[in-house]
């Protein structure tokens, strides 16, 4: 039991190894209870050994809700966010740099090698601080750079739970730095619903 105590501080996994831990222990546990309740085959099921298998079961059952829907609302995507990306896909030219809050939203399913991708919430710390002190300078240099046709950012609501849940990103930096950018002259809103925006450079062709 020490052990899956010490990956969650070595390893990149986090909490989330506690949850392979007792995934991978579960057919044990399963069977070293099944054995405390009926320890032979010449065994009588009682009414005490019943509930008591009973009384295990349920004990078990919240630790599989809690694994299997406890990231359900960042591993969800809308449709608004499949539309938002799939536009992204089918109208941005070759050789386009993509930046993305994160990388927790329905992306790289068509014409992914098209794009050079930088998701915010896997840069170097000090880049990541730079992005939140004055995103509008930063996506400007970024989208700048020569060997890109366009540059495009793409944030969503997924991305949005998933860094604030992960705690890669300050909470509300991602809503934050789409406020400034809507706010420059510098960029315009390329596609927009309701749980996704792409913005583009002003003088781009997005």
């Amino acid at each position: 039991m020490v052990l899956p105590g010490i990956l969650v501080v070595t390893t990149g996994f986090g909490g989330e190894v506690l949850f392979r831990a007792f995934l991978f222990a579960s057919p044990f546990i399963a069977f070293l209870a099944a054995r405390a309740c009926i320890p032979n085959d010449n065994f009588t099921l009682t009414l005490k050994r019943t509930a008591a298998a009973a009384l295990i079961a349920l004990l078990v059952l919240p630790g599989f809700l809690l694994g299997y829907f406890g990231k359900e609302s960042e591993n969800y995507f809308t449709q608004q966010e499949v539309d938002a990306s799939a536009w992204v896909y089918t109208h941005a030219p070759q050789d386009s740099l993509l930046a993305e809050g994160s990388t927790n939203y329905p992306g790289r399913f068509v014409n992914y090698e098209k794009f050079t991708y930088v998701p915010l919430d896997r840069e170097p710390a000090g880049s990541i601080q730079e992005f939140i002190d004055d995103p509008v300078a930063k996506l400007s240099r970024w989208f700048s750079d020569k060997r890109y046709t366009n540059g495009y950012f793409i944030v969503t609501r997924s991305q949005e739970i998933a860094v604030e849940r992960d705690g890669s990103l300050p909470d509300g930096s991602l809503e934050m730095i789409v406020e400034k950018l809507r706010n420059s002259d510098k960029f315009t809103i390329a596609y927009e619903n309701r749980d996704a925006v792409v913005i583009t450079s002003a003088k781009g062709n997005g």
